[in-house]
């Protein structure tokens, strides 16, 4: 971002943020996070594939384990934390994926355009995801690897999903849109997402509104790009 010539990035990785923050990691990035997002850029980046917890001690992608907490820059002020769901074949379609990165921050505050978050936001600081979308392994991506077809899952796959939708709604935009924080819970209104509200990734529970397993849930893309 620093050439100042894209609107929008993904990151698919991220550690516990305890760690980000004794490394120093959280206050170097969140500097130029917080210039980014004033000049109207937004990273979209993975919220993590261990659950509630964080791989602090241990990580296997896919498994809640570790230690209670939330992964860092998913839970930058500064940054849009995408969680994940499970892609279902018959109602519910969808829930939210057990693996899936979410929970409240212990170093970041609440940024002002997540305030009024409702649902079950505890509103102390910042809560992760934002929002979310398919990460399940087993109801995932199609990818050509080695010229062999297979399916990928996790958030560092709804990441990058995500910034493709972000780039979809700028364009019909016009490029106007700015940070996506602001608008996805400002602009956006309620019909503009599936509001997931069965499953959980450990700790936490999907609810009605948000919640920290899928955020505000997963974009119903055209209405989503219509209401920004």
């Amino acid at each position: 971002m620093t050439d100042d010539a894209s609107s929008q990035a993904s990151f698919s990785a991220g550690e516990c943020e305890l760690l980000a923050n004794v490394a120093g990691f959280t206050e170097s990035l969140d500097t130029v996070l917080a210039e980014a997002a004033a000049q109207g850029q937004t990273l979209f980046t993975s919220s993590g594939d261990t659950g509630s917890q964080c791989p602090l001690l241990v990580g296997i992608n896919g498994l809640p384990l570790g230690v209670p907490g939330v992964n860092y820059p998913a839970s930058s002020a500064n940054a849009i934390g995408v969680g994940g769901t499970t892609v279902l074949g018959s109602g519910p379609t969808e829930i939210g994926w057990y693996a899936g990165g979410g929970g409240s921050s212990v170093f970041e505050p609440t940024p002002t355009w997540q305030q009024s978050a409702g649902g079950s936001f505890l509103g102390v600081q910042r809560g992760v995801p934002d929002v979310a979308l398919d990460a399940d392994p087993n109801s995932g991506y199609d990818v050509i690897v080695g010229g062999e077809e297979e399916v990928i899952g996790g958030t560092s796959a709804s990441a990058p999903s995500w910034q493709g939708i972000w780039a979809r709604a700028q364009a019909a935009h016009g490029g106007s849109l700015g940070f996506a924080g602001p608008v996805i819970y400002g602009s956006e209104p309620e019909s503009a997402f599936n509001d997931i509200t069965i499953g959980g990734n450990g700790l936490f529970a999907d609810t009605p509104g948000w919640d920290y397993v899928t955020g505000r849930g997963t974009p119903k893309i055209q209405a989503f790009v219509d209401g920004a």
